[in-house]
Parts: structure tokens; sequence; C-alpha cells
């Protein structure tokens, strides 16, 4: 293979795999006012924000073609993004940061955050985009209209994601900060809150590293153990294994002692229960037989969640009290319950983690854990809300719960349901959701397709089915012949049964 292609923002980005030279090839909106707004794309270079570039325009099918003199150490993140590392993940993202504040100051240009368009240089730490964009000259996507900080966001929760793999063989500690940097990214309001954050993370680098060196170390050893386990295991079962002879022996004496065990099983019951009972008497219970016994079930608690047998190892986390432990064994606790779906517990524990726990839920698609919630905290309603397709709700603790955009979506497609058009216009374009507007615009105009591209995206049975329902009341007021009308609204009717039922 020479070369490759890619769709980008309504053109062609070829790279040449042999010359690893970039040429991006589009159609032009106005090529009459195009030659003084593309001058300024030259510019680019000298801010340390794309590369060196030859343009050529054919004003007769108003194409413009783009040739990019890629420096060298440069390469797509597409072809390097699985094998980055955290420190590398977080140089690219400050990186995009300081062209991301260029964009916001000039928006006659449009920022383009796709794999394919961003290149680093690993040595350097370096990070330079390809193809820019500019309003009224060139065509643009629907994911690079909105606000730069939007699609900052996006970006960088797509960067950070692992795969499930790679998440479960995380450690429990990294396991609760890449859910916990994640959230905080949705969370930021702004670049400079990115920013902060971002650094934080990058300063905290060189500890993390350590406490992973030292749980990969350990984690060795105890696979170690295991095997060594294994293989005596293994010697002393060859070396007791019985011959039949051997069997009807032991069984004929079992029958002579049968009668004398029964008589020791009953003095045993006796000494246990009697023992039991004065063990469970707490002034016979030494403090520091207690912390040992803390301390042997963190132990083994920790020794289970290294070897992601989470639930086991929470029936041990459930015998200790959290108040006295590090943040390091807190953080295990807390991943183990998450990795065992016991959520509940760690909102009983820790009830700020709530909207990340909820958070991580929602991403990984499994309401029904949030189904199983306690009702005690109105994030929970609020989500269990929106399973249980309850507009009114959700409507009444918009004010009670922090708004990141799915939320934000949910609730305007509550007041739609609601027959409240107006109200959730005003408040999709009172929180700055363009996207949000644009679709509810569209549902105004009737315009079922385009608003479906929207919808369709975000994966919601609550979605789907207000906008089946507002499908049919459309079909219903219809002019069309009630024949028709009875054709084309009996599938839509099955479907939001079905999407009730769900």
């Amino acid at each position: 293979m020479k070369s490759i292609s890619y769709d980008l923002n309504g053109g062609l980005l070829t790279h040449n795999l042999q010359s690893n030279e970039m040429t991006y090839v589009v159609s032009l909106l106005d090529s009459e006012a195009a030659d003084d707004a593309l001058f300024d794309l030259f510019d680019l270079y000298d801010l340390g924000i794309s590369f060196n570039i030859e343009m050529e325009t054919n004003h007769e099918n108003q194409d413009l073609s783009v040739k990019y003199q890629v420096d060298q150490g440069y390469l797509p993140l597409s072809f390097i993004k699985d094998g980055l590392t955290l420190e590398q993940k977080l140089d690219i993202s400050l990186g995009i940061i300081d062209i991301s504040r260029f964009f916001e100051k000039n928006s006659q240009f449009v920022l383009a955050l796709d794999p394919v368009n961003i290149l680093f240089h690993k040595e350097e730490k370096q990070v330079r985009i390809l193809y820019v964009g500019i309003r009224g000259i060139m065509p643009i996507a629907k994911e690079h209209e909105g606000l730069v900080n939007d699609q900052v966001k996006k970006f960088f929760e797509s960067l950070f994601q692992y795969t499930d793999r790679i998440f479960k063989s995380l450690p429990p500690h990294e396991q609760m900060a890449n859910i916990q940097l994640r959230q905080s990214i949705e969370n930021a309001k702004n670049l400079d809150e990115l920013e902060s954050l971002l650094r934080k993370e990058q300063e905290g680098l060189p500890n993390r590293m350590e406490r992973l060196i030292k749980w990969q170390k350990e984690e060795e050893e105890r696979k170690k153990q295991e095997r060594k386990k294994a293989v005596r295991k293994k010697a002393i079962q060859k070396k007791h294994s019985l011959s039949k002879e051997d069997v009807i022996k032991i069984v004929n004496n079992y029958r002579k002692r049968k009668l004398r065990l029964n008589i020791m099983l009953g003095v045993i019951a006796i000494i246990v229960g009697v023992t039991s009972f004065f063990l469970s008497q707490k002034y016979l219970f030494p403090t520091n037989q207690m912390d040992q016994q803390m301390e042997d079930n963190l132990k083994k608690g920790k020794d289970l969640a290294a070897l992601q047998k989470y639930e086991e190892a929470v029936q041990h986390f459930n015998k200790i009290k959290l108040t006295n432990l590090g943040k390091e064994d807190t953080q295990i606790i807390l991943t183990s319950y998450l990795n065992a779906k016991q959520p509940q517990k760690i909102i009983e524990l820790e009830p700020s983690l709530t909207n990340d726990i909820i958070n991580f839920y929602i991403k990984i698609k499994d309401f029904d854990t949030i189904k199983k919630l306690k009702p005690q905290h109105p994030i929970i309603q609020f989500e269990q809300a929106i399973i249980k397709q309850d507009e009114k709700t959700v409507i009444s603790l918009k004010d009670q719960v922090p708004l990141d955009d799915r939320r934000k979506m949910m609730i305007a497609f509550a007041m739609l349901a609601e027959n409240d058009l107006k109200k959730a216009l005003g408040f999709a374009k009172e929180q700055k959701q363009q996207a949000l507007e644009e679709t509810l615009s569209n549902i105004e105009k009737n315009d079922f397709g385009k608003a479906y591209e929207y919808v369709n995206k975000q994966s919601s049975k609550f979605l789907t089915r207000i906008m089946k329902e507002r499908e049919l009341d459309y079909i219903r007021k219809s002019t069309l012949a009630d024949s028709e009308k009875k054709k084309k609204a009996e599938p839509i009717l099955k479907e939001i049964e079905k999407l009730k039922k769900d």
C-alpha cells in the first residue's frame, strides 16, 4: 500500500506512506472570496500550529489542493494512539490546549480534532495539526461546528478512554484515577480548567509510576507463588493418590470408627459453641487482635483484587473500616466494589463519588446496576427517572444535578415530551448547546430525518421514544388519507411500545 486516504471535514486527506507527504483536496464554497482568506493559512506554520504548505486552486471546478510538508519525526495520531503512554497522552493534550486557544480567539478558522489530522513528535513532545478550515470558504462537518472547548473535551474523552481489556488489566488505583480524570474532563467549563487538571495529572505521574512499578513487582511475585503452590499441590496429589486396595481399607476402617467419631463430633460442637460465645464478647477481644484481623482482611482483599477476583475481595473489605486507611488502599477498595458491581457500597462510603460512579455505569451502558441503587441522591433519582422514562421527574430534578452535555439533552427532550418545545429550545440556547438547539429546530420544522441523525448517535431509548412519539403526532395531524396515516403510524406505534417495555 503506497497511500491511504481519509474523509475529513468534507474533503479528502491522502497520506503517501513512502514519502510521508500529505495532501488535502476539498471543494470550495466560495472560490471568489477564497484567495485572500486562504493566504492566512501560510501563517499557521510560524505560529507552530501547522506545517509549511503548497496550495493550488482550480477555479473551474472550485477545488482546493493543499500539500503539507510534514517535518521529520511527526506521525499521525491514528497510527500511534494505541501505543501511547499516559505521559505522552498528557503531552499531546496540553499541546492541543495551546493550539485550541488560537481557534478560540480567531473564530474564522475551523478546528478539526480528528486523529488523522493531529500529528505528534514523540522526542520533541510537540503537537501540530494539518487541515485548518476557514468559515464560509470551506465546508464544515457537524462535529467541528460547535464550541472549541466542547470539541477538545470530546477528543480528550476518546484519548484517555481505555479498551475494556486494558482497563481491567490496570491496578485498582489506576482504574479509579482514570475514571476520575475522564469525569473531571467532562465537568471542565473551559480550556483553563482543562489545562489546570491535566498539569496536576502530569505532576502526579512520578508517584503513580512508582506505585505502578511496585504493584507490577508484587503482581509478578504473587503469580510466581501461585505457580509454586500449583506445582506443590500437583506433587502432593500424585504422592497421595490411592490405589483401589487403599480405598477399600479406608472405608472399612471408617465403619469401625463411625460410632466413636459421632461421639467426638458432639464434644467438638459443645467446645466450638462455648468458644464462639466468649469470642463474641468485645471485652475479651483485645484491640491489637482486632487490628491484626483488619490487616489480614485488607491484605487478603488486596491480593484478590490484584488477581481481579473482585467479588471475593469485597467479602474481606466488608469486614474493615475505611476511616484510618491511606489513599491507595481506599482507592483499591472502592475500585473493587466498582468491579464487583456493588456501587451502593461505594456511595455509602464516599457519597461525593456518586456522580463519578453513575457516569461510569452509564459509559459502559450498565443501566441494570443503576436501577438497583437506593434513590437517596438526586443524581440517582435523575438517572433512574431516565431509565423509567419519567419525564416529569427528569425536569423537576434539573437544578439539583450537575449538568453535562448528555443530561442537558435528556432535560430538553423531557420538555419536548411534555409538549413544551419552546421551553426546550430556550433551555438548549441557555446552556449553549448548539447541536441540540439545531436538532430541536429541525423537529419544530418537522424535519425528522436530520433530527434522527443526531438522536441515533446517542443510543438512548429515552430520546428515541420521544422522537417516535413526536413523529407519530405529526403523522396523525397531517392531511394524509386515513389509510395512509394508519399505514405509517402502525410500525411507529409498535416501536414506541417496545421502547417502553425494554
